[in-house]
């Protein structure tokens, strides 16, 4: 049978540990303190709701390491295909604009990557994932910003552009909407000379 026996300041540490909700090591503490109590490792993970094995090898993880024991070991898990097959892609894509591909669009969005990765990969990929890609490969995802060319004329400018186009105008009377509306009478500063 498994039982550890505590040191005053192990039992401080482990109830330090229990304290803190939010800390991975919580339950594995509670099995540390509960075998010390004297209970069999096969109760344990009948109070707890975890299968023996499991209880087992907290106990025996903490009886080599100590508290650093208790903490969960890294289990990488089945590799991410999305990251290896979409992610190269994403790099690709968005390291050039969109127009070089063909598409009419000023800027990436979601749908135009999810089009782009379907013609690429033979795989369609939803917005959710595309998105999740984007931020695990570091971009940053905002709508591009509305502003006006650094070449647009000024106000000024373009009121005296329409200002000169209309001094070239004969008086002109248009009705709009079969006479909803007033006409509009255009009438240059100076008539022009003909």
């Amino acid at each position: 049978m498994l039982r550890i026996k505590l040191s005053v300041g192990q039992i401080r540490e482990l109830n330090e540990i229990r304290r803190k909700t939010d800390d991975p090591r919580n339950e594995r503490a509670l099995a540390v303190l509960m075998s010390h109590d004297g209970i069999s490792p096969p109760q344990i993970s009948r109070q707890i709701k975890r299968h023996y094995n499991t209880v087992t090898d907290w106990l025996k993880r903490y009886i080599e390491h100590g508290t650093n024991g208790l903490m969960r070991r890294y289990s990488p898990g089945r590799p991410s295909e999305r990251k290896m097959l979409l992610t190269p892609i994403l790099d690709r894509c968005l390291s050039r604009h969109p127009g070089e591909y063909g598409y009419p669009e000023q800027a990436w969005d979601t749908a135009l990557i999810r089009k782009h990765c379907k013609k690429e990969s033979g795989r369609l990929f939803s917005n959710d994932t595309i998105e999740r890609a984007l931020h695990d490969a570091g971009y940053v995802y905002k709508r591009p910003r509305k502003s006006v060319p650094e070449t647009a004329p000024s106000k000024r400018e373009k009121k005296e552009k329409v200002l000169e186009v209309i001094s070239l105008l004969p008086i002109i009377s248009c009705t709009f909407l079969a006479g909803l509306f007033p006409p509009l009478i255009f009438m240059p500063a100076k008539a022009p000379v003909l």
